[in-house]
């Protein structure tokens, strides 16, 4: 129960405002919380599920890796799909334009990270973006 409390603790904006409100959690993080090994919870939280508002979800699912130690790939993600979505057509963005944006808005992600994440999210490079006007 203790564990389900420091996750939620953690994690209430996920609850409250959706998937892109989630914050970097790491079972180390969590164990720090609740004075137990990082094993520990990871046993404790397979397998266990809890009623949210969002439907019942897997405690697991409340975990989530950060890339650069504040931003959720998720959230790395939903901006480059922002900044494909309001490119110039006839000029679309480099994965290395993209790496600077992020940069400067205090997101440090690799040019390589930002064509994994394109890939995954099923947007084209920069070549096959590009239309003539």
């Amino acid at each position: 129960l203790r564990v389900a409390e420091a996750i939620v603790a953690r994690q209430h904006a996920l609850l409250e405002e959706g998937e892109h409100a989630a914050a970097p959690l790491t079972l180390k993080d969590i164990g720090a919380d609740v004075g137990l090994h990082e094993s520990t919870i990871s046993r404790v939280t397979r397998r266990k599920y809890a009623v949210t508002p969002r439907g019942i979800m897997e405690l697991k699912a409340f975990f989530r890796q950060s890339v650069d130690g504040v931003h959720t790939p998720d959230t790395i993600q939903r901006r480059i799909a922002e900044l494909v979505a309001s490119e110039n057509p006839a000029r679309p963005l480099s994965d290395q334009k993209i790496s600077d944006i992020l940069a400067r808005e205090g997101i440090d992600v690799a040019r390589r990270t930002i064509a994994k994440y394109r890939g995954e999210l099923g947007i084209p490079g920069r070549s096959q973006r590009r239309k003539s006007s």
